[in-house]
């Protein structure tokens, strides 16, 4: 065979060598793109299943969690009906309750400090520990709510029930800080009778 031939016998046999290696390769990159491709589809299908199993969850979990403000809140409600009819003690078990399905309720503690007061003025022999209680669970609600006015209100009236005249001159200077129109409610409550002694409690009602 001639010299010539040989060489383009070994030229065909490299160009085919070459498109072999070139067909296997697209081959295998093929089968690997499709095989990462269907990974990565079933990685994604996993994630989407996995956040949607989550957004489930966090769905139930808030809907738990609305049942129990709702039922709160109807306890809350319970309480105050109660309060209102000389019934205190019913009262405070609704609102501690109320506190235990919703502990950030700043309206619980308030009416609850409130109950608990009222409570201690009428019965103190039979519930000496009340006042502190009501101061406690008044400084929960103005805690979780600095700006309840009513947790304030009530605060003014407790630390004067305790002695602690200096502080409850300055919860009635906050309720009117917050709520100016209150001015007129602190003056015509018969509860504050007791701070007109206080020149300082009319100083902040602007009366002589």
């Amino acid at each position: 065979m001639k010299k010539m031939e040989i060489n383009e016998i070994e030229k065909m046999a490299r160009t085919s060598m070459i498109k072999n290696i070139i067909l296997v390769a697209a081959i295998f990159f093929g089968f690997s793109a499709t095989l990462f491709g269907t990974w990565d589809s079933t990685k994604n299908a996993k994630k989407k299943t996995i956040e949607a199993a989550k957004f489930e969850a966090r769905a139930n979990e808030l809907s738990k969690i609305n049942e129990k403000i709702i039922e709160s809140e109807r306890l809350l409600s319970d309480g105050i009906e109660l309060a209102s009819r000389g019934r205190l003690t019913d009262a405070i078990t609704s609102y501690n309750k109320a506190i235990e399905l919703n502990p950030q309720s700043a309206n619980a503690y308030q009416f609850l400090g409130y109950a608990l007061l009222r409570r201690s003025q009428i019965k103190p022999k039979f519930y000496p520990n009340d006042l502190k209680d009501s101061i406690s669970a008044l400084e929960k609600a103005i805690q979780i709510d600095p700006t309840h006015v009513w947790a304030h209100y009530n605060m003014a009236l407790a630390y004067w029930e305790a002695g602690k005249k200096d502080m409850a001159i300055d919860m009635v200077r906050r309720v009117l800080e917050i709520g100016p129109s209150f001015k007129d409610v602190l003056a015509n409550d018969v509860q504050f009778k007791h701070f007109w002694k206080s020149s300082e409690f009319r100083k902040l009602l602007q009366i002589p």
